[in-house]
């Protein structure tokens, strides 16, 4: 009972206007609660395609247009297959997650002040390749097969204009072909590549074996999150969360000088490299062995 009457009050606070909203608002604090104690409910009206952008999301679009080249906020994550593999239902298995999931067939529009609103697309072209490399010399293939991953990897997305995810799939020999699934941050995070994978797999198999995946619906959107949010934010909460860091933070910020090997550049770009180390198999399934154990 207590979870219906949160919902029915989260869904009217969704339907009052900016000042009603306030001053529930001011009612809930008053009482000790917090909007962390609110679920979020959906959407009204579905038929739109254009909602406000989430915070975070809104951080990913500033960033963007100082940098749209930058590839610092891509997500990667890839997989070695090995055994038999059918293209098709990989291709459509990704296919259908685009479809179920509208964060990965959203893009990003800027409004008469520059800020970032999110437009859901009803269908998205999948951005999917695939590669066979088995004609390429055994010695080269390894390499001949990172440069085409390392290309989908390092070419900068448009946030206007999508998809922002992407899918390669490279053949190296009779069963055993690599995958990279990459997205960029403004539409997923660490946490969803897992989920992304786990349902990838789902549809895989429901695909394979001729068969409805077993989904259940999902509750809730990622637009429905970044309306919610925004709602309880704009009501009172952004105040009282920068009025706590104010206060923990003080108005003195000096910078952290931090014992490093070297100093501090002041243009604040660096370089880096990458070092490759081949581990005996035994050390390689050990240390597996233990991350498992954590």
């Amino acid at each position: 009972m207590m979870e219906l009457d949160a919902y029915r009050i989260a869904e009217r606070f969704s339907r009052l206007s900016a000042d009603q909203r306030r001053s529930v608002y001011q009612k809930v604090r008053s009482q000790g609660l917090g909007m962390g104690q609110f679920p979020i409910p959906r959407r009204h009206e579905k038929k739109a395609a254009v909602y406000p952008a989430s915070y975070a999301q809104g951080r990913q679009w500033f960033l963007w247009q100082l940098e749209p080249e930058s590839t610092a906020y891509h997500i990667t994550g890839a997989l070695r297959l090995t055994g038999g593999l059918d293209l098709d239902a990989l291709r459509s298995s990704f296919e259908s997650l685009v479809k179920r999931h509208e964060s990965l067939r959203t893009v990003f529009q800027a409004n008469d002040e520059g800020l970032a609103y999110q437009v859901i697309l009803n269908d998205s072209k999948l951005d999917f390749s695939y590669n066979d490399v088995r004609h390429v010399k055994s010695e080269s293939r390894q390499s001949h097969a990172h440069a085409v991953l390392q290309e989908a990897s390092e070419t900068p997305f448009d946030l206007t204009k999508g998809p922002l995810l992407r899918v390669r799939v490279v053949r190296l020999a009779e069963g055993e072909h690599l995958m990279l699934v990459v997205m960029h941050h403004v539409i997923s995070d660490g946490w969803s590549i897992q989920l992304i994978l786990d349902e990838f797999v789902t549809y895989y198999r429901a695909h394979v074996q001729g068969r409805a995946a077993k989904l259940s619906e999902l509750p809730i959107q990622y637009a429905d999150y970044a309306v919610w949010q925004r709602h309880w934010l704009e009501a009172g909460e952004r105040e009282r969360q920068l009025d706590y860091w104010r206060n923990q933070l003080s108005d003195e910020h000096p910078v952290l000088q931090l014992p490093t090997d070297h100093p501090r550049k002041v243009e604040g770009k660096y370089r880096a490299a990458r070092h490759e180390v081949v581990l005996p198999t035994a050390l390689e399934r050990d240390l597996r062995q233990c991350l498992i154990n954590i």
